[in-house]
């Protein structure tokens, strides 16, 4: 039998106080199969959890948009608009997804997901890229604010961007652009944007 082990996440490596839990929990089921348990040494998992922690940190990256409305509106009226424009359910999230059926990036009302909403009206919506859990796209940012900006048009709302300044169209390329290279660097890191394997580090 083997047992694999996620070093880290985005809540940070894996320390020395799980690592022994896991070899107590893994000895305990040795000795239900009057078996033995072998694995590396702690000090060697700690480094490498430090390591892939410190690997990821700078690969990660999660890019937002808001759509600040005029006025507090009804959440159901902009959940249809939201619908209408195409987004889906994912899991508990809205998303918009990719021909693969994974998001690209996902909305969020007034900072909540759809089913942790409780007031009757929101204010703003917020669109999320997560770049490691969405597909790699040359045109990542430039789809989202894309959508943004109908949205905003939809609904008489100003596009914003993640500093809460009006997002001009003139940086969408750049911003695709360094969007891109960084799927690139994911890549050559081992990690495939939007696969599960890489979902399961950078969640």
């Amino acid at each position: 039998m083997q047992l694999a082990v996620l070093l880290a996440n985005r809540a940070g490596p894996l320390t020395a106080i799980e690592w022994s839990r896991l070899w107590s929990a893994a000895q305990s089921v040795a000795q239900h199969f009057d078996a033995s348990v072998e694995g590396p040494e702690q000090d060697d998992v700690v480094r490498r959890a430090h390591q892939l922690d410190a690997l990821c940190a700078e690969l990660d990256a999660q890019v937002g948009l808001s759509v600040r409305l005029a006025g507090p509106l009804s959440f159901q009226q902009v959940l249809s608009v939201i619908r209408e424009v195409g987004f889906l359910d994912y899991g508990r999230q809205t998303a918009w997804l990719a021909d693969s059926g994974i998001p690209r990036f996902s909305v969020l009302f007034d900072g909540l997901l759809a089913d942790e909403v409780k007031s009757a009206s929101v204010e703003r919506i917020d669109l999320l890229l997560d770049l490691p859990n969405s597909p790699a796209d040359e045109q990542a940012f430039s789809r989202m604010a894309c959508v943004g900006r109908d949205l905003a048009l939809r609904l008489g709302g100003e596009l914003l961007d993640d500093q809460g300044r009006p997002l001009p169209e003139h940086s969408d390329q750049g911003i695709d652009e360094q969007l891109f290279a960084m799927y690139q660097q994911l890549e050559r890191a081992g990690f495939t944007a939007g696969e599960s394997r890489t979902a399961r580090v950078f969640a």
